[in-house]
């Protein structure tokens, strides 16, 4: 793991979130690979052994088409974190994928998807986004604002704690920095943008969020 976190081809990743954080996403990571491995030897051993691995349920299963009226965004996690998300008997919590703060758009954590492919996918409804005031930013000042707080974990100004009260989601580009690299800024017009992403920025949202895409939630 020291070889891998110390590679100089890795420096750029390596400064998105702290040492700690790493270390556990690894021994995570690690500890997954471990769990499958075990149920692909025992799943051999016993044609009868009830495999629990993603993918393994029914192996002609795909994804369904996106359902009219919605928009498909992704979260990537490890397998561990996507089974807690679909309960067997039916309900959805998405508590589990929550982010480890700072944020690129809050200071604790907050709810991020992209349109990126990735392990979690979801069917978001349309009009579930226009209910929910969705606050849409482009490469602007008060994006590199609102990044510059959040990521540095320092106090909003007034106006974007005003901004930010008035809506429950933010859609907008992901900052490509560092931590480390915002620790060294003086102002915001350094941070440099990259995809896009969707944030459910409180309780309340993800929880209706949770509602809404029952039935339509896929791990690839």
């Amino acid at each position: 793991m020291r070889s891998a976190l110390l590679d100089p081809k890795h420096a750029q990743i390596r400064g998105i979130q702290s040492m700690s954080h790493w270390l556990c996403e690894m021994l995570e990571t690690n500890y997954d690979a471990l769990v499958g491995l075990d149920d692909t030897i025992l799943s051999k051993i016993d044609t009868a052994y009830p495999s629990l691995r993603a993918g393994r349920f029914n192996s002609d299963y795909t994804v369904p088409a996106t359902p009219g009226d919605h928009i498909n965004i992704f979260k990537p996690v490890s397998l561990t974190r996507a089974k807690q998300v679909i309960a067997e008997d039916g309900p959805i919590d998405l508590a589990p994928l929550l982010s480890y703060p700072p944020t690129d758009f809050a200071h604790r954590g907050g709810l991020y998807f992209t349109h990126q492919m990735r392990t979690i996918e979801i069917a978001v409804p349309l009009d579930h986004l226009t209910k929910e005031d969705m606050l849409t930013l482009d490469f602007s000042d008060p994006w590199k604002e609102l990044i510059f707080y959040s990521r540095r974990d320092q106090t909003y100004p007034r106006d974007l704690v005003c901004l930010r009260r008035e809506y429950n989601i933010i859609h907008g580009p992901i900052a490509y920095n560092a931590d480390i690299a915002f620790a060294k800024m003086k102002d915001p017009s350094a941070i440099q943008k990259k995809h896009l992403l969707h944030v459910w920025l409180t309780e309340e949202p993800v929880n209706r969020l949770s509602e809404v895409v029952k039935g339509k939630i896929w791990i690839r």
